[in-house]
């Protein structure tokens, strides 16, 4: 689809204003892509810490104190 619809009275000014309309409209549309896939790439990470958090609540609470997981997580560490 490449039939661009564009206010009359404002591509009238465009053209009063010697715009570029093709090139105008290639850099618009190149900013709504740009824009487009930040917002994308930006829920997808809020989707996927959602999911961990879910994990994480669904796991229950444990007994051992942060101190107790530190030290055991050090010790896996260290056998490797």
């Amino acid at each position: 689809m490449n039939d661009v619809v564009i206010d009359p009275a404002l591509l009238a000014e465009a053209e009063a204003l010697d715009i570029d309309i093709p090139a105008a409209a290639a850099k618009g549309v190149e900013e709504a892509v740009r824009a487009a896939r930040k917002s994308r790439s930006r829920e997808d990470k809020i989707a996927a810490m959602q999911r961990l958090v879910d994990e994480a609540l669904a796991s229950g609470i444990g007994s051992r104190s942060p101190e107790e997981l530190f030290a055991d997580a050090e010790a896996r560490a260290r056998q490797g």
